[in-house]
């Protein structure tokens, strides 16, 4: 099995977590991390226009979300998940599925506000 790598803008989002004192981003306080996942057919144009000022991560379209490691998410949230453009129907579910694999607790879609728990999603060992 191969190893998982950071979806896109996971590198930035490693070296923001890791700095001390943690640079100011939008709706981050310095000690908690505020971090949006842009899905669907418009993912790369919407972080390119929101990565300077918030933390964003994509996941692209026809890449399934367990391919990418999501354990630098764990302990930050909640995860909001931001529609953008066309999202293939499940998209959202898969994405908050393979984000509580790694250990998030709690994500929030934007929009209808619909919630995932982590205790919904058996963690794999």
């Amino acid at each position: 099995m191969s190893a998982r790598r950071l979806p896109p803008y996971g590198r930035e989002l490693r070296e923001w977590l890791a700095a001390d004192p943690r640079p100011w981003r939008w709706g981050c306080n310095g000690k908690t991390a505020c971090i949006s996942i842009g899905i669907g057919s418009r993912a790369w144009e919407w972080a390119r226009a929101w990565h300077e000022r918030r933390l964003v991560l994509i996941v692209p379209n026809g890449v399934a979300p367990s391919t990418f490691d999501w354990r630098l998410c764990a302990g930050c949230g909640p995860i909001l998940i931001a529609r953008c453009g066309e999202v293939a129907e499940g998209e959202i579910d898969r994405v908050a599925r393979a984000m509580m694999r790694d250990g998030v607790r709690r994500v929030l879609e934007l929009g209808t506000m619909d919630e995932f728990f982590a205790e919904e999603v058996p963690r794999a060992a």
